[in-house]
C-alpha cells in the first residue's frame, strides 16, 4: 500500500480526492432532493 501510494503523484491524490467528494456531494444532494420532493 505504501509504495501504490509512494507512485501516486499529488496531482492525481488531488484529483482522485476532489473527484471522492463531488461524488458524495452527488448522492448526499440527490438523497436530500429525494426526502424534500
Amino acid at each position: 500500500m505504501r509504495s501504490f501510494h509512494h507512485h501516486l503523484g499529488r496531482a492525481e491524490a488531488v484529483i482522485a480526492g476532489s473527484f471522492l467528494v463531488l461524488m458524495v456531494v452527488l448522492i448526499f444532494a440527490g438523497g436530500v432532493g429525494r426526502l424534500m420532493g
